[in-house]
């Protein structure tokens, strides 16, 4: 099954998606035709994670047999796709690169209220140069407390990609992206449609520069180890994001991106993620005006 939280051009707030063969539909209205516990009217945290996605697998296997209702398919530009996650009760937490020689995971607690989806990114007005890391993100759908690796793996809702944006600094050094938005999407694929997953070749686009970015699963510490291992520091929650490291060949050098430049992030059966760094407006005045 693959949800999109998304932002449609005629709805004042946030709704959910199921996305199949590339088209979006959107929740409220399969439900409104076909019936559901909640007729989308329940937010995208409380549906998804909180009720673990209630009615929606009944739905997503109606698309698959064919019952496809041209009413309910999004029309291309007609929407935004968001983080799939709820920014403000989600925490969001990035591991280091996994080919960093290490007996244990590193990590950074990051800035939730910066996950946004395909868009834009802001860079502050000042001498930064943007960077990014690129990778996937696991989104949680059970709690974990001091869990063990299985507990960890069986705790996974789904996979989507990451784009976490930086100045050129780690993203996992707390001055390293400091408040830049770190990009989630277009999907979240849930884990049992990912068997394979750490086979998956990954692609980094930059202006059209094609580079391969590595298999996902190179890494040091399997996902579910670090979502262990984290674990055991801080109680993890239900639609809690963990970027789960940077893929290897997903951080371009200081100066393969420019202002402008489109990048794009693609994994089979995940997708591929969309941004493009952009200087922000100028600092407005933040002190107080000079006494005549």
């Amino acid at each position: 099954m693959r949800i999109a939280r998304i932002q449609a051009e005629s709805l004042a707030t946030p709704s959910l998606a199921l996305v199949y063969d590339g088209s979006f539909y959107d929740v409220a209205e399969l439900e409104t035709r076909w019936g559901g516990p909640a007729a989308g009217t329940i937010d995208f945290h409380s549906r998804v994670f909180g009720l673990r996605g209630a009615g929606l697998g009944e739905l997503a296997e109606r698309l698959a047999r064919g019952e496809r209702p041209t009413e309910a398919r999004l029309a291309p530009g007609s929407f935004m796709t968001l983080a799939p996650c709820d920014p403000d009760r989600a925490r969001l937490f990035q591991m280091a690169p996994y080919d960093f020689a290490t007996d244990w995971p590193l990590f950074a607690c990051r800035e939730a209220r910066a996950l946004v989806g395909e868009q834009p990114v802001l860079y502050p007005p000042g001498p930064e140069t943007p960077c990014c890391e690129a990778g996937i993100a696991a989104v949680l759908g059970e709690d974990l407390r001091r869990a063990s690796p299985e507990e960890a793996r069986a705790a996974v809702f789904g996979y989507c990609l990451m784009i976490a944006w930086t100045a050129g600094l780690p993203l996992w050094l707390p001055q390293g992206g400091g408040l830049l938005p770190t990009q989630l999407g277009p999907q979240l694929v849930t884990a049992g449609e990912l068997p394979m997953l750490e086979s998956l070749q990954a692609e980094l686009v930059i202006c059209e520069r094609r580079l391969p970015a590595g298999t996902v699963g190179e890494w040091r510490f399997h996902v579910a180890e670090s979502l262990s291992y984290l674990s055991h520091f801080v109680e993890l929650r239900a639609g809690d994001v963990v970027g789960a490291g940077c893929l290897r060949g997903g951080a371009p050098e200081p100066g393969a991106i420019r202002f402008g430049d489109g990048v794009e992030l693609t994994v089979p059966r995940l997708g591929t993620l969309r941004g493009s760094p952009l200087r922000g407006p100028d600092l407005g005045r933040w002190r107080f005006a000079a006494s005549c």
